[in-house]
């Protein structure tokens, strides 16, 4: 259902992971490495859209 509704939203995040999915059967995964790296450049490249966003690009060693 999620996945449903982000289709008829034009998710930018779906759209990424269609584009970088690996084969899982049924379900919808992905490469992480290629999936972060174009998610933050799609994101970061339209930043002027979201104004109300501040994007922080910062590797992180520990969570």
């Amino acid at each position: 259902m999620l996945k449903k509704e982000m289709q008829l939203l034009n998710s930018l995040t779906l759209e990424v992971a269609e584009k970088e999915k690996v084969d899982a059967g049924d379900a919808l995964a992905v490469d992480r490495e290629r999936f972060s790296k174009e998610l933050t450049k799609n994101y970061v490249l339209k930043q002027f859209k979201f104004k109300d966003i501040l994007f922080i690009i910062k590797n992180m060693k520990y969570m």
